[in-house]
């Protein structure tokens, strides 16, 4: 699966996400890395004191959440 993240010509108005993303990492994928990613381009990390959730939330520059999840341990399966 391709996920492209792209930036917008002008953000959307404030408006709840109609489809929430939950988007998991591939193995191999540093969390940290990706997040610095998507700062880079714009984003953002919401409620970086997380405390022991397993995932990040993130924003889209236009201000779109979406759920961050580390790559599945090869013991956990699919």
């Amino acid at each position: 699966m391709l996920l492209e993240y792209c930036p917008e010509p002008a953000p959307n108005p404030p408006a709840k996400n109609r489809l929430p993303l939950d988007v998991r990492l591939e193995a191999g994928d540093d969390t940290d890395d990706v997040v610095a990613g998507l700062v880079a381009r714009g984003g953002r990390e919401l409620h970086s004191d997380r405390g022991s959730v397993p995932w990040r939330v993130c924003a889209d520059p236009s201000g779109n959440e979406f759920f961050l999840l580390a790559a599945r341990e090869a013991s956990a399966g699919r």
